[in-house]
């Protein structure tokens, strides 16, 4: 039997896990405290996953394979075939297999954290080149013109609200609160579910800068349980959105029950499904917010969307804007997993983007990106109607060195996402950059780059290397390294840098 705080109670029945009585207390204790605080979704497909997998195992016998009775059974290959067999013998879609999957591989990884001694020492997940990937757009981003129009809607309601609101008024629709729960999900990248049971003590102070504020919520599928993001006072709309909404509900705490005095989107309402009786609502009751958030887009004349699409759409206007940098989406979405970062974004909209980008950065490159097939201390002087004399003395001295080439300008960075006034941060974005200077004495370090990246193919899915690196090595063959002469590059490859040199600058670039 489970019961939320604010939820109605649901019984699971998982008797079926006696049929594997060596593995059915593990599981048992994982799946109550995995999702005791869960939505009834959340535990209805988590058990229908963990009965699927017993079905495998049970497949496995009636083929005359071995009997899996014991947890310590379940190893790296045997999670490969249940890969394989959930597509050719359940024929399930291709999303569906992963989700069902993962279901699978997360529970395990519970019962690695919670009981280590039920499974082998070297137990490991297969990675997700070994799974069925998500088919092309699965991950359910808006087109951009729609996620646009839908955030400019949103933010002239919510603004409209905060002018109108005098000292003691409350929400008294959940009509009130659904723009600022885009906003507060489009600035977050939020999930849907994290979003529904946010806290109204989700912000705390940082320990050290009194103008940084964490923006903390309940994540159930992250290793910690929570994730904590960083906003700044002066420029994060999502701190003045829930700073409003801890005003604005503050006078429905005290006819609320105790559960609901822990949350934020709480609203004065007719319970329809307590008899029309009015009384104190959350916005985390499924029923109601999908029919506020109907009612919102048909208001307004905006398609018919879900709150689960604006963490993806978040995330791929997120990366477009930046520039297309992978690592500071990763941030943004808060992923140990680069590889998941990449399922967010990899849809025709970014890829459309990139498209375009490519195009542009092509077009450029031969007119911009400056490759001198020469050393550089004679090179620079030959600048002189190109630079002034102090950033000439700054190349020639190595102040504007880039790792793989020089700067013109670091602090004036003409990539999208990058401040002026401060270094800028991307490090493979001096490929396609109109302040890069590319000297004969560089090739050493363009050529050992060109190397390294080629040698990633092998630690990553070609899925998420295309997308971070198979555009940079076209560009670095072709259009860097192809400038200069045969007998240059014969020659600077008779000078190898280690190729731990090239792996510290792409991880310094990660973490920036």
């Amino acid at each position: 039997m489970f019961q939320r705080p604010f939820g109605r109670p649901q019984t699971i029945d998982l008797t079926f896990l006696k049929s594997r009585p060596h593995m059915a207390p593990a599981l048992a204790d994982v799946f109550w405290a995995e999702f005791n605080l869960s939505s009834p979704f959340t535990r209805r497909s988590r058990k229908s996953a963990l009965k699927t997998f017993y079905t495998f195992l049970d497949d496995k016998i009636e083929q005359g394979e071995f009997q899996v009775s014991h947890l310590h059974q379940v190893d790296f290959n045997l999670l490969r075939e249940f890969a394989a067999w959930l597509v050719q013998n359940r024929h399930l879609t291709q999303l569906s297999a992963e989700n069902v999957y993962q279901a699978i591989a997360n529970l395990l990884l519970t019962v690695k954290r919670l009981h280590p001694s039920q499974l082998p020492l070297d137990f490991e997940i297969p990675s997700r080149q070994f799974v069925v990937p998500h088919s092309s757009g699965a991950s359910g981003a808006l087109e951009p013109e729609t996620f646009a129009r839908l955030l400019s809607t949103a933010e002239q309601l919510a603004k409209t609200i905060q002018a109108n609101y005098r000292s003691g008024d409350f929400p008294t629709s959940g009509q009130s609160l659904i723009p600022f729960m885009i906003l507060i999900a489009a600035h977050t990248a939020m999930n849907a579910f994290s979003l529904f049971e946010l806290r109204r003590d989700c912000l705390q102070p940082h320990p050290v800068d009194e103008e940084a504020v964490y923006v903390t919520w309940k994540k159930a599928r992250s290793s910690r349980g929570a994730q904590k993001q960083l906003h700044w006072k002066r420029t994060s709309q999502a701190l003045r959105l829930i700073h409003f909404l801890q005003t604005f509900t503050v006078p429905l705490l005290a006819k609320a029950s105790n559960p609901l005095r822990e949350l934020l989107f709480l609203y004065w309402g007719i319970d329809y499904a307590a008899g029309g009786k009015e009384r104190v609502i959350s916005m985390v009751h499924a029923s109601s917010m999908t029919r506020h958030l109907s009612t919102f887009c048909d208001e307004n004349k905006l398609p018919r969307f879900a709150f689960a699409q604006i963490r993806p759409s978040a995330a791929t206007h997120n990366h477009i804007k930046n520039g297309g940098n992978l690592r500071k989406t990763q941030m943004l979405l808060g992923h140990k997993d680069l590889e998941t970062t990449a399922i967010y974004i990899n849809c025709k909209i970014s890829t459309d983007a990139y498209n375009n980008s490519i195009k542009s950065a092509q077009a450029a490159m031969v007119k911009r990106v400056l490759v001198v097939p020469e050393p550089k201390s004679t090179a620079v002087a030959k600048l002189n109607n190109l630079l002034p004399a102090r950033q000439r003395m700054n190349i020639l001295r190595g102040e504007f060195s880039t790792g793989i080439g020089h700067c013109k300008d670091p602090l004036n960075s003409p990539q999208p996402g990058q401040p002026k006034g401060q270094l800028c941060s991307l490090f493979l974005g001096c490929l396609t950059c109109s302040n890069s200077v590319f000297f004969v004495d560089d090739l050493p370090r363009i050529l050992a780059l060109a190397s390294y990246l080629d040698s990633l193919k092998t630690s990553m899915s070609k899925t998420t290397w295309d997308l971070l690196y198979a555009e940079h090595l076209r560009i670095l063959n072709e259009e860097i390294i192809g400038a200069f002469s045969e007998k240059d590059v014969a020659e600077a490859r008779l000078k190898p840098l280690p190729i731990s040199e090239m792996q510290l600058l792409t991880t310094i670039e990660r973490f920036r």
